[in-house]
């Protein structure tokens, strides 16, 4: 167990995320326009309040999803390092009349995240004056995300040290997400799919009318199921197989993804987007020939 994880999982860590996209659209258009193409509700949020939402194909496939933050002038979108040049593309391709600018501030900022039991909003008070504070968390633990600009870097770093917080490496925070169950776009699932394979649809109103995509979504939500679902993986195993291929007797059913080593049972757990029938009671699952868990999630 190395220090950066014990960290995540008792007190809080910092790390590093400035390669994760952030982009800020600003112009009197930006919340209809966002409105008009997120699955999930964004007219009538207020400043200082945020969401999550998937940007979609006229398909249906998945684009991106992202953390909408609501600002005073602008709304600030933050998503993984894979979604940046598919955001950009996706905005210009809609971005027509409407009075709306993205600034893509990715490689102008520094970005780093603070999480774990004990990552309070005292220690976020206490670093405002350093960058801009954000709320969410990337592991599903309790956290806060800070934006600052580049030339704030070293005395970001040193606020973080004289607090006591220490740094966890990629790997910690990766596996903490992995226990936590936090799938992530670009590694757990991706462009082939839509919404309902993924079962993260708190990221979707089926309220709010009209948006890219939405066609798709509503036939497949009236008709009640898709034939691939994204499933939480645990395997009884302390070692990652070679082959990550989940079978169903012979038959190849999934892929295991995100797999880790996870600390607290010495076990694999990962995901999978799995065919329906291997979600099934008494199903018999293995991966590289070892048994496979396959609970229940969300």
């Amino acid at each position: 167990m190395t220090p950066g994880y014990q960290a995540l999982r008792t007190s809080a860590a910092w790390f590093d995320i400035s390669d994760r996209t952030r982009l800020r659209l600003s112009g009197t258009d930006r919340i209809r326009l966002l409105h008009a193409l997120a699955t999930n509700v964004i007219e009538g949020l207020q400043p200082g309040q945020h969401t999550e939402t998937f940007f979609l194909t006229a398909q249906g496939r998945i684009v991106a999803r992202c953390r909408v933050y609501v600002e005073d002038d602008s709304v600030l979108l933050e998503s993984e390092a894979s979604s940046r040049q598919q955001l950009l593309d996706y905005f210009d391709q809609y971005i027509i009349m409407d009075d709306v600018t993205v600034d893509d501030e990715t490689d102008s900022t520094i970005a780093v995240a603070i999480e774990g039991p004990a990552a309070v909003s005292g220690v976020a008070s206490g670093l405002q004056d350093v960058g801009r504070v954000y709320a969410s968390s990337l592991t599903g633990l309790p956290g806060f995300w800070i934006e600052a600009d580049k030339a704030a870097e070293d005395e970001l770093r040193a606020r973080l040290r004289s607090a006591g917080i220490v740094t966890a490496e990629p790997a910690d925070w990766e596996t903490v997400r992995v226990e936590n169950r936090i799938a992530v776009h670009g590694k757990d699932y991706g462009e082939t799919n839509i919404p309902h394979e993924t079962r993260l649809l708190d990221a979707v109103s089926f309220s709010k009318g009209c948006y890219v995509g939405q066609e798709i979504v509503e036939r497949v939500n009236s008709q009640g199921q898709v034939n691939r679902l994204l499933t939480p993986v645990e395997i009884e195993s302390s070692e990652i197989p070679g082959n990550t291929e989940l079978r169903l007797g012979e038959r190849v059913v999934g892929q295991l993804t995100s797999a880790v080593i996870s600390p607290q049972t010495g076990k694999i757990v990962g995901f999978a987007l799995v065919r329906r029938e291997a979600l099934a009671p008494g199903a018999a699952v293995s991966v590289g020939g070892k048994i496979a868990h396959t609970p229940p999630w969300p």
